[in-house]
């Protein structure tokens, strides 16, 4: 700790200065209140020991010219004259402590003792406040590019969004322009198909719009509404690339939930989609349920695989990692869209080709179920 004396009488300064060498403080000494302010502008000082009556400017002078400094060392004044006054005076120059003189060793020592521990207590605190500033101003950053990636990421949602739905667009009126000019040539099956074709397009540019929404990171939209889950699936059923190869059967009756009916498209549509990718058969089955209990619904997709273990682990190396990566795109949608809702979802391999994705929701998002 760094100390100044700041004593005229020489006795008196030596008597302070004997005592701090054998506490082994390092020490730097003044006689008047001119001579302390230079080294005080050259040293770091953890204490001032200053005395009142100085010639030239007093001490009480000197502390308030060291209290205007917000990093200003710890003072202790002393003065031969105990005066209610002048100790009122020092105190709400700045000074921190007083001693009247003569003081013995022991006194003396106690009160370094406590300076010491003011001293430490500030370090402390300064220490603190700024860490806390650096805190803040590493936080106020990371918000910053925060805001600044959901921006970006919000503006390549609507670039991507508007390139899939310009062909939307292309593939309904050219279903309409096949329709109305080869009416004459397109029998009623064609017809249909046409109609079909039609369908999806509508469906897939909801689903784009939905995932435009979403893209804006908010954990839910508030457009929560009554979700027949048998329905989702009817409907996700027409959206697979080779639907009429694809049987999907409903082992359990699906709840109705308190949902976002886009967010509960993609779930479906992006688990079903892998397991569709995971099978080389002619005809897919996908079995799927939900296991109730009193606190979550426990959903599942069955699927079995024809395409040998080596090769799924050589194409489809996410399987085995599965909703750990999130740059995979399909499964930190899925991941994010559950972990929302504060549900969680595995993926189980039972045999070779047997395996089954699960996922949770809370059971307190159920409406009803529905039967029939």
């Amino acid at each position: 700790m760094n100390i100044l004396v700041v004593e005229d009488d020489i006795i008196t300064g030596e008597y302070i200065k004997k005592i701090l060498t054998v506490l082994k403080y390092v020490i730097f000494a003044a006689n008047s209140a001119e001579s302390a302010l230079k080294i005080i502008e050259e040293q770091k000082l953890n204490l001032i020991i200053t005395d009142i009556f100085l010639p030239g400017e007093s001490g009480i002078e000197l502390c308030r010219k060291i209290n205007k400094n917000p990093d200003k060392p710890y003072i202790i004044a002393i003065t031969a004259q105990e005066d209610d006054k002048i100790l009122s005076q020092v105190l709400e120059a700045g000074a921190d402590d007083f001693m009247a003189k003569p003081f013995s060793v022991e006194l003396f020592k106690t009160r370094l003792k406590i300076a010491e521990k003011n001293i430490n207590k500030n370090n402390k605190i300064i220490t603190t406040q700024g860490e806390l500033w650096d805190n803040e101003e590493k936080l106020k950053s990371m918000v910053d590019k925060l805001a600044a990636a959901n921006k970006e990421l919000e503006n390549y949602a609507y670039i991507v969004s508007h390139d899939l739905k310009a062909p939307l667009r292309s593939i309904n009126t050219l279903a309409d322009w096949l329709r109305e000019d080869y009416a004459e040539n397109i029998d009623t099956k064609g017809r249909e198909k046409l109609s079909e074709i039609q369908n999806k397009a509508i469906k897939m540019h909801d689903l784009i719009e939905g995932i435009l929404y979403y893209s804006k990171a908010r954990p839910s939209s508030g457009d929560s509404s009554a979700v027949e889950l048998d329905k989702v699936i009817e409907d996700v059923k027409s959206l697979l690339s080779v639907s009429e190869n694809i049987e999907i059967i409903r082992e359990t009756s699906m709840p109705v939930i308190e949902f976002e009916k886009t967010k509960a498209e993609q779930i479906f549509l992006n688990l079903f989609n892998k397991a569709v990718s995971l099978n080389e058969s002619e005809k897919i089955v996908i079995k799927t349920g939900v296991i109730k209990d009193e606190k979550w619904l426990q959903f599942y997709i069955n699927y079995k695989t024809n395409i040998p273990g080596e090769k799924i682990f050589n194409e489809h190396p996410e399987v085995f990692t599965v909703f750990k990566n999130e740059l995979d795109d399909e499964y930190s949608i899925v991941k994010k869209i559950i972990h929302s809702y504060k549900g969680e979802i595995w993926h189980k391999t039972k045999k070779e080709n047997d395996m089954t994705f699960y996922f949770t929701l809370p059971k307190a998002l159920e409406i009803e179920a529905v039967y029939g």
